[in-house]
């Protein structure tokens, strides 16, 4: 017999951070950010000057990244009734309740850092760089149509 997939109650931090995740995958989230690349990263990458330090120009553009970042998730908070303090409440205590929300936790706050905002745009200039060809989807997954999220690309 299935076991079936039991959501958690709507108070609970788990399904806070189901929601947080599920808004920050929603189509137009995702494609505002690509969007924001495409437009904003240079085709050859960010310099750095000799001494490893990033041009002023990738700064104003991690700002701008920030910026927008920070616009989405305010129609997160807009849609779920927070302030910026209930947010950050929320997001501790989802860290406290359970350890594996604890890293998706340091996940999105760690896209939230300049060094990881560069990784995400070196990442997005190799990624425009493969061949357009897309991996064929098996359409496998279990009863509920679930795929293995290993193999999904997840924003943060």
């Amino acid at each position: 017999m299935a076991e079936h997939y039991v959501a958690p109650p709507d108070e609970s931090s788990q399904a806070f951070i189901v929601r947080l995740a599920t808004f920050l995958g929603e189509e137009s989230v995702e494609q505002a950010i690509e969007s924001f690349l495409r437009e904003k990263i240079p085709k050859g990458g960010f310099t750095t000057t000799a001494e490893g330090e990033h041009s002023l120009e990738a700064h104003a553009v991690y700002t701008e990244y920030l910026a927008l970042v920070e616009g989405k998730l305010e129609g997160f908070l807009t849609r779920e009734g927070l302030t910026s303090v209930q947010f950050q409440l929320k997001c501790q205590a989802a860290k406290e309740d359970d350890s594996s929300i604890d890293s998706y936790m340091d996940s999105l706050v760690a896209s939230w850092d300049f060094e990881a905002f560069g990784k995400l745009c070196k990442d997005f200039q190799q990624e425009l760089q493969q061949p357009t060809s897309e991996p064929q989807d098996s359409g496998e997954g279990d009863e509920y149509g679930s795929r293995n999220l290993q193999d999904e690309e997840l924003f943060m």
